[in-house]
């Protein structure tokens, strides 16, 4: 089944990145397997859906479907940018509402379809925080257990969270072209 899902993603192993360091080599190896996407996929799909009273946007003025120098327009420059012909990637580190936070965008096919937001250091009431702000933005205060929980908004596309060592937002697009091949063989 892997190596099914491995054929969504071309992984093709001449990468090109703008910036090169070790950990970028980390990140290609992430990102060169579906493994990080199948997984996406199960918490998803673990999750109950909470209709969203609004559209679900990964950035302020980022909508999914976005272009890669549409986020570069709103951003600025990336701290990494990976890429394949089909495929790519951007990170960013952001201070925001006065949290740190390391943002990455991925793009198949030069359309937004996944964004994740992992805030470092956060304790347990800023944790808090940043849910009541997810709450109010998108569900007017409405109820929402973000273990158990996703968002999704009228186009489907979510937002859950994953919180481990670290706060991690997910915004995803799961009806576009890769995760509906991911849905179809799973």
């Amino acid at each position: 089944m892997l190596s099914k899902l491995g054929k969504l993603f071309d992984t093709n192993p001449q990468l090109r990145r703008d910036v090169s360091d070790t950990a970028a080599d980390a990140v290609c190896a992430d990102y060169a397997s579906s493994a990080t996407y199948q997984t996406l996929y199960e918490i998803s799909a673990s999750l109950t859906a909470r209709p969203s009273l609004g559209l679900l946007t990964p950035s302020a003025g980022i909508e999914f479907g976005s272009r890669p120098d549409q986020l570069r327009q709103v951003l600025g420059d990336p701290e990494l940018n990976l890429y394949t012909p089909r495929e790519h990637l951007l990170f960013y580190r952001i201070k925001a509402g006065g949290y740190k936070m390391r943002c990455e965008f991925h793009f198949h096919k030069s359309c937004l379809f996944y964004a994740r937001r992992t805030f470092s250091s956060v304790n347990m009431l800023e944790a808090d925080e940043i849910f009541s702000a997810i709450r109010a933005k998108y569900l007017k205060d409405g109820p929402f257990d973000p273990e158990r929980e996703k968002i999704v908004d009228v186009q489907g596309n979510e937002l859950f969270a994953r919180d481990g060592d670290e706060l991690q937002i997910n915004y995803l697009r799961a009806h576009n072209a890769s995760f509906n091949s991911i849905y179809a063989v799973v």
